[in-house]
């Protein structure tokens, strides 16, 4: 007898019940029920019964007659994870499906799955040759995931005469990070390569070494890079310094930084690496002036931004443009709802830099006045001092500067 309460018993015994109402209706002659019950299973509780009856039953819904099933039976199989390694030499199969769809579905399952997929990985490779950027981002994404068992297929694969192979089996050697030390010489390699999206992905696979004291070796190689022709390069190679850190490394690292420019500064905004966008944005901040005015419209799209570093440093920059970045105060005026108070005060300062012309804010500005961070409450008021107006100059008749 097993240690499990009563309550635990009886809740899955309930599971196991739906389970296989769920099974049972995967043959049901309905398509849109085998559909619902193909997207349900992959939620499904991971147990013991449900890796040894549903994981089969998904894998034979992968050829059913209707393709949204289909469509959906296979990112089921990859949300079950590991338990369902049985299923790999079904979804190797599909990545030669005719749906696109399905290819892509199938890469991002084997590599949910993990190590367990590692006999696909010459299949997944091959799969990079795929025009579909989106099925090329899935494969890259997969064999990443895949993890250290598939280094030595990747090393050899970064040869390949094509550019996409080459660009993805490097991107892949990057996500799997310290474990594809043994693929550093090939790495190397590629941050000479004519195609620029190998240069950057094989710059950012070394930073991302950088726990293995070998990456040392390429700090000469990511040195060049930070006078390549292409921008993205420069600043992920300069990014694979900064994490590799030795002395030599921080040094060349720093002289980068200390002679950015506004329109490569402004393009990092954009950039894929967290931290570039952090050094990108809080660079710009200290060397924008009005007269870079004309560049408001992509600055303020920073102020989305996933990281609130990001948008505090954006919003400090359109405040040192000034009335000028006038074409910013509506996405500023949303920025004070920012769940981050930094943002939210930063955003306030921005539109006071603003003045009159960020009129369209008053009425939120008068809100945080009663925000609960003293910080933006300040910067509010000041903000309303600056636009001026008469509610403006109303509210503030009533506001408590301390």
């Amino acid at each position: 007898m097993s240690g499990q309460s009563e309550a635990e018993r009886l809740r899955s015994a309930r599971e196991l019940k739906t389970m296989r109402g769920l099974i049972t209706d995967l043959s049901d002659q309905d398509w849109q029920v085998r559909l619902k019950a193909a997207g349900k299973l992959g939620k499904v509780r991971k147990t013991q019964e449900m890796i040894l009856e549903a994981v089969p039953a998904l894998i034979e819904r992968t050829t059913d007659k209707n393709e949204f099933v289909r469509r959906t039976a296979v990112p089921s199989l990859g949300d079950i994870g590991p338990q369902a390694k049985v299923a790999v030499p079904t979804l190797t199969k599909l990545l030669k499906d005719e749906d696109p769809q399905i290819r892509r579905s199938a890469a991002y399952s084997l590599g949910k799955i993990g190590h367990h997929s590692v006999d696909s990985v010459p299949n997944l490779i091959e799969l990079l040759r795929d025009r579909d950027k989106e099925i090329q981002k899935a494969v890259s994404w997969s064999l990443g995931i895949i993890g250290p068992e598939a280094v030595p297929l990747l090393a050899e694969a970064t040869k390949d005469k094509g550019a996409h192979v080459r660009s993805g089996c490097v991107f892949a050697l990057g996500n799997i990070g310290p474990n594809a030390i043994t693929a550093l010489p090939e790495l190397r390699k590629c941050m000479k390569d004519s195609d620029i999206e190998v240069r950057l992905n094989a710059a950012k696979a070394i930073g991302n070494l950088r726990a293995a004291k070998e990456a040392e070796s390429a700090i000469d190689d990511l040195i060049y890079l930070l006078k390549d022709s292409d921008p993205d390069v420069r600043w992920t190679s300069a990014e694979a310094l900064r994490k590799i850190g030795t002395e030599k490394a921080m040094e060349a690292w720093l002289v980068f930084e200390s002679q950015p420019t506004v329109p490569d500064l402004i393009k990092q905004l954009s950039n894929e690496d967290k931290q570039i966008r952090i050094d990108a944005s809080e660079s710009l901040s200290k060397i924008i002036t009005p007269e870079n005015a004309q560049q408001v419209e992509q600055i303020k799209n920073g102020l989305n931004d996933q990281m609130w570093k990001v948008r505090v440093a954006v919003a400090e920059t359109l405040a040192k443009i000034g009335p000028q970045a006038s074409a910013a105060s509506k996405a500023l005026k949303k920025a004070l709802k920012d769940e981050n108070e930094l943002v939210r005060a930063a955003a306030a300062h921005a539109l006071g830099r603003i003045g009159p012309e960020a009129e369209i804010a008053v009425v939120r500005l008068i809100k945080k006045l009663k925000d609960e961070h003293k910080g933006v409450r300040t910067a509010a008021g000041v903000a309303l001092e600056l636009i001026g107006g008469a509610d403006a100059d109303k509210a503030l008749q009533a506001f408590n500067w301390d």
